[in-house]
């Protein structure tokens, strides 16, 4: 892929993500309670136990493969450094946006949380975290590439199923996240490209 088809990609992920921001702040989203109440009305303590779990993988859990991934000898130095400037652009980004737009989260969330709702954390936290081990991997010689690319979607998708099912954000909180995530990460890889071009 071309450098510049990264800025491409990141101008189209925040124009979806603003258009989200718009429909629920400006046209009062029906999807959002559809959606949470179906997910409240169903709710099942065995499954929120287990839902819990996964969403550690967009917080504590990330950590810890983060700590690990750093004390390791599998990655360069250079790319340990990104991963860390990853990690904290993201947080501050989601504490900025968060502390701007000041939205309420759900009235009923299967666990305790504080704090605001729009954009997810765990959301933007995951598809960063996952997507630029995604990207990694796709620039390295390892073997079983498409098995990767397919876990780490698939513990994006389930930490964002998470939030959304423990009640803790609405789906727009959830989704604004991820294509707030994508837009940031792309511009991350056009930046690397561009370095180290």
């Amino acid at each position: 892929m071309k450098v510049n088809k990264h800025l491409y990609i990141s101008i189209f992920c925040i124009v979806v993500a603003l258009l989200i921001y718009v429909s629920y702040a400006y046209f009062n989203c029906s999807y959002d309670s559809v959606i949470y109440e179906y997910f409240y009305e169903h709710r099942n303590n065995t499954v929120v136990t287990f839902i819990k779990f996964a969403s550690g993988f967009g917080g504590y859990y990330m950590a810890i493969i983060l700590i690990i991934l750093l004390l390791s000898n599998v990655m360069k130095q250079r790319i340990k450094y990104m991963m860390l400037i990853n990690i904290a652009l993201n947080t501050m980004l989601n504490l900025s946006l968060k502390s701007f737009i000041q939205r309420a989260r759900p009235y009923a969330p299967a666990i305790e949380i504080s704090g605001y709702s729009f954009p997810s954390g765990h959301a933007m936290a995951s598809t960063a975290f996952y997507g630029y081990l995604i990207y990694i991997v796709s620039q390295s010689n390892v073997r079983y590439k498409p098995l990767i690319y397919t876990a780490g979607i698939f513990v994006i998708a389930v930490v964002c199923f998470s939030r959304i099912y423990l009640g803790v954000h609405y789906t727009s909180d959830v989704l604004a996240g991820i294509f707030i995530s994508l837009s940031y990460l792309h511009l991350l890889i056009y930046y690397t490209k561009k370095v180290h071009a």
